[in-house]
Order: structure tokens, then C-alpha cells, then sequence
């Protein structure tokens, strides 16, 4: 059984799970950079402080808007 608070490296649709995101738009931040992943042969996959930086940045950008 995985424990996903361990977990180093998520795969692009089950990051978007837990964020509760569909995967499509998910994939968009992925592509344009604005999630930052990395490519292990044919597979990209999400570092999980990747995952939190973006999720810090969001709420930063979300407290700073009067």
C-alpha cells in the first residue's frame, strides 16, 4: 500500500487527484511550465515539492488580490 505523504514523485493524472483537478487542465499547467515536472524516459512525472511550491504560489496569488 502506498502512503502518498512519502511519496517523492507523482504521476500526472493521480497529482491531479489529489489537487482534485480534471487531468486535461492538469496537463495544461504541466505543458506550459507552470507545474514543473520531469521526464523519466517516456514518462513525466511531478515532484511532490513541485506540487506544494505551485499549490503555495496559488494561494500566495489568491491572498494578494485586493
Amino acid at each position: 500500500m502506498n502512503d502518498s505523504t512519502n511519496q517523492l514523485l507523482y504521476r500526472v493524472e493521480t497529482a491531479a487527484n489529489l489537487c482534485d483537478m480534471g487531468k486535461s487542465k492538469f496537463w495544461e499547467l504541466v505543458m506550459s511550465g507552470e507545474i514543473k515536472s520531469i521526464k523519466i524516459g517516456k514518462a513525466r512525472r511531478i515532484p511532490a515539492h513541485e506540487l506544494h511550491a505551485w499549490i503555495s504560489r496559488q494561494i500566495e496569488a489568491a491572498n494578494s488580490t485586493p
